[in-house]
């Protein structure tokens, strides 16, 4: 098995959130496709993470104390030895603004702490910068026995530390998008403890300036969850039509992993489409590629959503599955034909809104059921496409779009607008054409593209929203066409630095007057 990371978060000097935006992650796994795995095909038919004997959820209270500035923490909360049991409860997922913490702060472009701190990038701010420490408990399944562990925190704003059982596990930035955790070396029978530090703002910071209520904490869920030491890390899948846009070419791609790192060449993947639960169509997936045609499929689009499930079953040397895992699939085609976007061979009109995760009471920790409201409301009224403003949304919005029938502009989490207007200051650029901010911006691209790439709904991939331009961008268009070329790019903030222009795939323009646009 392996050994526990080694890494002390630093006492003295700049610590991670501080003025370092080339340190975004410390110890967290690669983006991967976002699944669970299941023991059956009838599991993974459902496609229901809580169906499954390796999830466990972690949402609920946990123990919670506040602080109003970094200098104040307490750095001895994650022992193990150290006692909460005085402290607060807070809800996980919150944020802690809305659970009586601090206090929700709306600033369009300027970036929110310019009336406590003084600062240029990447500092980030000292004077106030409020520390949320929370802790909580848990007992693993005596199921998972002997297999690999994980961690996974769909959403935290804006940094944060974790620890397990006392030992520092990991660091993340990135406040909408999965970070994940391999926690195994640090567990131990009986009740285990997560401790987890979250920074209301960190050099990453600099980055994530959209026009919203300012918010902070754990806001998305985070559970735990296990695997067989060789399983599917990651699959994609593309579900195109033919030129004639009849038949179904269903490509799949899988990365096998063993955990302790022994050969998977033997482990042998097995693929089967369904369509309301019944077989279409069944293949072997070698050297990790796979392929079937699929003889006049539903075609997905806005007004026919018709969805597949795939399955795929990691079976052993005697035949046995050892793990199955699914994804919905939709059969489409989209593409530019005379520079108009078509679908299925067909004009495509795109009747569209931007969406931010928005509740009145709980901020941008929405619920399944706000979700649905969202939507339902959506469809009544004509709309047939979201952008998904200004930065990745929770993972079941992408499943309901791909139900209902919605097409998505997926935008990367990225504005810079309170930057803007300084004289061009290169300080100021931000990401620009800065080297040091560069893998920190792709690492966003890579991270959402991952996790959402097997979505019918996603039509076109966003670089972001108002940051100015830069060879940064290039950078970040160049990754989704090389890695995704069925989609589009769109980065509007073009318009201003047309020398960049070769970073998006259209033209467009935000707050056109009809008079500026003939």
């Amino acid at each position: 098995m392996k050994e526990k990371f080694i890494c002390t978060p630093p006492e003295n000097g700049f610590p991670e959130w501080n003025n370092n935006p080339e340190i975004f992650r410390i110890n967290r796994r690669d983006a991967h496709s976002y699944h669970i795995p299941y023991d059956t095909v009838d599991e993974a038919l459902e496609c229901c993470f809580e169906k499954s004997r390796r999830y466990k959820s972690l949402n609920g209270k946990w123990k919670f104390e506040f602080v109003p500035k970094p200098s104040e923490i307490n750095r001895d909360f994650y022992k193990d030895d150290f006692d909460v049991s005085s402290w607060d409860e807070i809800d996980v997922p919150s944020h802690w603004q809305l659970q009586g913490y601090d206090y929700p702060q709306y600033t369009n472009t300027r970036y929110p702490w310019i009336a406590d701190d003084e600062i240029d990038p990447p500092f980030a701010p000292e004077n106030y910068n409020p520390v949320g420490s929370y802790k909580t408990f848990f007992t693993v399944p005596d199921s998972w026995k002997g297999e690999p562990v994980y961690i996974s925190f769909l959403g935290v704003e804006s940094c944060f530390y974790l620890w397990i059982n006392g030992d520092f596990v990991g660091f993340s930035t990135d406040s909408f998008n999965i970070s994940e955790f391999d926690i195994t070396p640090y567990l131990r029978d009986g009740e285990n403890s997560v401790a987890v530090r979250v920074y209301r703002w960190c050099s990453s910071s600099w980055l994530e300036d959209q026009d919203f209520w300012r918010f902070s904490g754990i806001f998305r869920d985070v559970y735990i969850y296990s695997t067989p030491k060789t399983h599917i890390f990651d699959f994609s899948v593309t579900a195109e039509l033919d030129n004639n846009y009849t038949n179904g070419i269903l490509t799949v791609k899988t990365k096998l992993v063993n955990y302790d790192d022994a050969d998977v060449s033997s482990a042998v993947v097995y693929a089967c489409l369904y369509y309301e639960n019944t077989p279409v169509s069944e293949f072997t997936i070698n050297d990790g590629v796979g392929e079937a045609y699929i003889t006049a499929p539903g075609k997905w689009s806005s007004e026919h959503p018709n969805l597949y499930t795939l399955v795929l079953s990691l079976k052993d040397e005697n035949g046995n599955i050892t793990e199955t895992v699914s994804a919905r699939v939709g059969f489409r085609r989209f593409e530019l034909i005379g520079g108009l976007m078509h679908i299925n061979g067909s004009l495509l009109k795109l009747r569209g809104t931007n969406r931010h995760e928005f509740n009145c009471d709980t901020g941008r920790y929405v619920k399944y059921e706000d979700m649905v409201k969202h939507i339902t409301l959506m469809k009544r009224n004509n709309i047939n496409a979201v952008r998904t403003s200004h930065y990745p949304n929770h993972p079941k919005w992408y499943d309901l779009c791909d139900e209902y029938g919605i097409y998505v502009i997926d935008e990367n989490n990225l504005e810079t607008h309170g930057c803007f207007k300084r004289d061009r200051d290169e300080r100021y650029d931000i990401p620009g054409s800065q080297e040091c901010w560069r893998d920190n911006v792709l690492d966003r691209c890579i991270s959402m593209f991952e996790r959402d790439k097997n979505h019918p709904s996603i039509i076109i991939w966003s670089l972001g929203n108002e940051s100015y331009g830069g060879e940064n961008f290039l950078l970040m268009h160049d990754y989704f066409k090389n890695a995704d070329p069925t989609r589009l790019v769109h980065y509007e903030n073009c318009v201003h630095t047309p020398e960049y222009t070769d970073c998006t795939d259209m033209t467009s323009h935000m707050y056109s007057s009809p008079d500026h646009i003939e």
